[in-house]
């Protein structure tokens, strides 16, 4: 199937990380695909699937306002990473959703859920600046794709550039030091268990294969 949501990559860093799952028969894969999806847009639950040390998920209402609700278009979601956050953001990275597509196709016998985030300013501050240790530039696709009997689930992230357009100097410093961070690789175990819990389920199974 042609790529439609992964931008393509022009500056900055860029990271790619997949697991993927063998079933035994087209119909596991089908409903491991089917429950792998629904995870993934229960962006509320991706610390669980993470372990412990994860950062912290949370959809939220275009306004700002955490909802108990799976993922959606327009949504935002907010993010506690391990670190202080910026002043910006009330103390979280903000990203807003801004396209979730559901691909199938039968001949090739393949199908697809793909979710891509833009760092964004705080939805609860008018006119608030980008609040995200990334510039606008960046996004996130996290995908989960089968292939026959294969399932895989993946994160892209692409034009990864620190946010250094923001109006405090404490809060340029701190998007600078965790955007280094991330472009150094700590921000790939978050993914790495993200990934393998999306196929897998909560840390405490195996069975796949994680690649960076």
């Amino acid at each position: 199937m042609r790529e439609t949501v992964i931008p393509p990559q022009q500056q900055g860093g860029q990271l790619d990380t997949d697991y993927s799952v063998k079933c035994s028969s087209s119909e596991e894969a089908m409903e491991r695909f089917r429950v792998s999806a629904a995870r993934l847009l229960n962006v509320n639950e991706w610390d669980v699937l993470c372990g412990p040390l994860s950062a912290k998920f949370e959809v939220t209402s275009p306004a700002g306002t955490p909802v108990n609700q799976r993922a959606h278009e327009g949504n935002f979601f907010r993010i506690s990473i391990p670190a202080p956050g910026p002043d910006e953001g009330d103390g979280f990275d903000w990203v807003r959703i801004e396209a979730i597509e559901h691909r199938v196709d039968p001949m090739l016998d393949e199908a697809r859920m793909s979710m891509r985030v833009r760092p964004a300013s705080n939805p609860a501050r008018e006119g608030s600046d980008v609040a995200h240790f990334f510039g606008p530039e960046a996004t996130s696709t996290f995908r989960v794709s089968r292939k026959g009997e294969i399932v895989t689930a993946s994160v892209h992230g692409r034009n990864e550039l620190p946010n250094d357009d923001t109006p405090t100097l404490t809060d340029k410093v701190r998007n600078t030091i965790v955007a280094l961070g991330a472009r150094l690789g700590v921000s790939s175990m978050q993914w790495n268990n993200l990934v393998k819990g999306i196929v897998e389920g909560p840390p405490e199974a195996g069975g796949g294969q994680t690649r960076n």
